[in-house]
């Protein structure tokens, strides 16, 4: 029961952090380099494998369990997916294909964590060599995309956040 908890806590971490992914691209007007679905995963996937990578030793694993648990609920979801009736015209990838391109980053971020279940899940070397290239270079553009908008220190002069709270218009809300 708790690996079943913490694999559904770090689905739904994934799910928040994908959303975030589309607050971001529309909130700060950011270009969306493909499909915003899949950029949204990207988002989700590059900012948990970060954590990861700059996380203490003792606390890395848990980072991967997370980034493992968002993975894992795309390949149990295409369980449910007939591969003959796949909606190829649909904004989201089918779940398998979600599935593969979030391993792919996260073995590019720390290959030593995620090899063993990308070779058992039939990652090829030869694509897996592709992840760690595809990481680099995905990595470096948003890194670039998100500069402007790092948050300055706590302790800089003007760094904070302003929440400014408005009539939502509808007295129901």
């Amino acid at each position: 029961q708790k690996q079943v908890d913490f694999l559904d806590s770090g689905a739904m971490l994934f799910v928040y952090m994908h959303e975030t992914g589309h607050m971001m691209i529309a909130e700060l007007n950011l270009p969306a380099t493909g499909p915003e679905e899949d950029v949204a995963d990207e988002f989700a996937t590059f900012t948990i494998a970060a954590l990861m990578t700059n996380a203490p030793e003792n606390q890395k694993d848990f980072y991967a369990n997370v980034l493992y648990s968002g993975a894992l609920f795309w390949k149990l979801d295409a369980q449910n997916e007939d591969p003959r009736h796949i909606q190829w015209s649909d904004e989201h990838a089918p779940s398998l294909k979600r599935y593969f391109n979030i391993l792919c980053i996260a073995y590019g971020a720390d290959p030593g964590r995620f090899k063993a279940i990308s070779l058992r899940e039939g990652v090829t070397e030869n694509r897996l060599q592709r992840c760690l290239e595809d990481y680099k270079r995905q990595y470096q553009v948003l890194d670039r995309l998100f500069a402007p908008y790092e948050r300055n220190p706590p302790s800089a002069a003007g760094a904070g956040l302003t929440a400014k709270f408005a009539d939502p218009g509808n007295p129901e809300w």
